[in-house]
This record gives structure tokens, C-alpha cells and sequence, in this order.
């Protein structure tokens, strides 16, 4: 198992990482910054509560940040409602990503023809 010795924290990464979600960057990102793992960074939230409150209010401005520019992509035209979906599902985590209709349109414009062939097989007799 390869091992190196543990990256020193300082207390000037919260003001950092909040600085970083602010401008829409992601965890691995705020890690490549600092220069640590996104492994280190979840273990100094469990040890530093001061850097586990910067590390989700960072999240939750990086999350509001991606969502914000998704829904006016939406809007505008110039992006899709399914992306903002799986944004919100993938990335971020909900079950639900915002009230966003996803439908897939078939050939013609209609919808989308499906079948499904279930086949039974017997268990062996005894």
C-alpha cells in the first residue's frame, strides 16, 4: 500500500474552496487547487468542522451556480431540459432534479413504440 505523508491543513482552504463552488468549480477541482486528493479533502470535513461548513456551503454555491446557468440555457433555447435533469440527479444528487418534462419523441414525431417479450421457463419437474 503506498503511502505518503498527510497533507498539512490550513484553515485558509475554507475561504478558498468557498471562493472555488462560487465560481462553479467542482470538489476535484477545489482538491487540484490546493494540491491534495478529493479523498484528503473529505477527510479533513470529518476532522475540521470549520472546513466541513466551507466545504458544503461551497457545494451548495456550485451547485446553485450549474443549475442557474442550465435553466437559462433551458430557457433561451440554447440547452435541454433532460440536461438539467440529469445535472441535478448525477451531479448533484437529487431524486427529483427540478419539475422538468423529459420526453422522447419517436419516428414522426410520435411517441416512442416499445414491446416487451417475456419469456417463462419451467422449473425442472421432479
Amino acid at each position: 500500500m503506498a503511502g505518503g505523508r498527510p497533507s498539512e491543513y490550513d484553515p485558509r482552504f475554507c475561504d478558498l474552496v468557498v471562493s472555488l463552488g462560487g465560481e462553479g468549480k467542482f470538489p476535484v477541482e477545489w482538491a487540484a487547487e490546493i494540491g491534495v486528493t478529493k479523498k484528503c479533502l473529505l477527510g479533513w470535513k470529518l476532522v475540521h468542522p470549520e472546513f466541513c461548513d466551507a466545504y458544503d456551503i461551497a457545494f451548495t454555491k456550485c451547485e446553485s451556480e450549474h443549475m442557474s446557468k442550465s435553466r437559462n440555457h433551458a430557457n433561451t433555447g440554447t440547452g435541454s431540459p433532460a440536461l438539467i435533469k440529469w445535472l441535478g440527479s448525477a451531479v448533484f444528487g437529487y431524486r427529483e432534479a427540478m419539475d422538468v418534462e423529459n420526453t422522447l419523441i419517436g419516428k414522426d414525431g410520435g411517441p416512442i413504440q416499445q414491446s416487451l417479450t417475456v419469456e417463462y421457463i419451467d422449473a425442472p419437474k421432479e
